[in-house]
C-alpha cells in the first residue's frame, strides 16, 4: 500500500452504542494476497473477521461480514465490497496486511471522507499499545481517490479505514502473527478502539 504517512487530528463522528459494523476481509478467491515465513494474507484476514465479528456482536454491535469469493470462486469484487456496507449503514472495516519488508503499521482512510479521522486516531492509539515493543511506527495515511488502497474505500457513506496491521514478510511481524493469543489480541484492540469510538459521542 502507500507509503506517505500523514498526522491528523481526530475528529470523531457521532454514532451511538450500539452501531453497526461491516467488516471486509481483504482478498480471496484466486488473490490470497502476501504469503511469506508460511502465512496467508487471505486466511489471516478471514479468521480476524471471525474472532472480531463475535467479540463484537458479545458487546452489542449489530455485525456484518462481507465475503471474500464470488459464487464462480473468483475474489469477491471490490466494488461490491463497499457497497455492502453502504447498504446496512454500517462503519466499515477493511482487514488487510502487508508486503513489502516494512517495520510499522499502517492505518488509512479517504481525504473526501474526514469522518474517519476519529476512527482511525482510535485504532492508531489501540495499536501503539499492542505493538509498542514490534513496529518502529503506527502511521495514518489519508488517501486521495485512485491512489492505491483507495478502492478499498472510495464511496463509503460512513466511517471507513482500511487497517495493514503487519508485515507478513517482515520475520519478526510474522512470528508475532503466528501466535493465536496475538491474533486475539489485535482483534480486542480493534473492538477497544471502536468502543472508544461510541464513548467519545456518549
Amino acid at each position: 500500500m502507500s507509503d506517505n504517512p500523514a498526522t491528523v487530528k481526530a475528529s470523531p463522528p457521532a454514532p451511538t452504542k450500539p452501531f453497526k459494523v461491516h467488516l471486509d476481509p481483504g482478498h480471496g478467491g484466486e488473490d490470497q494476497g502476501e504469503e511469506a515465513n508460511g502465512l496467508v494474507e487471505a486466511e489471516l484476514n478471514r479468521n480476524l473477521a471471525f474472532f472480531l465479528g463475535q467479540l463484537l456482536t458479545q458487546r452489542g454491535y449489530e455485525v456484518s461480514v462481507g465475503p471474500q469469493t464470488a459464487a464462480d470462486g473468483s475474489k469477491f469484487p471490490n466494488s461490491e465490497r463497499v457497497a455492502l456496507a453502504n447498504r446496512t449503514g454500517s462503519v466499515l472495516l477493511v482487514l488487510h496486511e502487508n508486503g513489502g519488508g516494512g517495520s510499522y503499521s499502517m492505518i488509512e482512510y479517504m481525504a473526501d471522507n474526514p469522518q474517519s479521522a476519529g476512527l482511525a486516531g482510535f485504532v492508531q492509539k489501540r495499536f501503539q499499545e499492542l505493538f509498542k515493543d514490534l513496529v518502529s511506527d503506527v502511521r495514518l495515511n489519508v488517501l486521495q481517490r485512485g491512489e492505491r488502497g483507495g478502492i478499498l474505500l472510495e464511496g463509503a457513506k460512513h466511517s471507513a479505514v482500511l487497517l495493514e496491521p503487519l508485515f507478513l514478510d517482515n520475520p519478526k511481524h510474522a512470528a508475532w502473527a503466528k501466535d493465536h493469543n496475538n491474533r486475539a489480541a489485535l482483534g480486542t484492540a480493534i473492538a477497544d478502539a471502536l468502543d472508544d469510538l461510541a464513548k467519545s459521542a456518549a
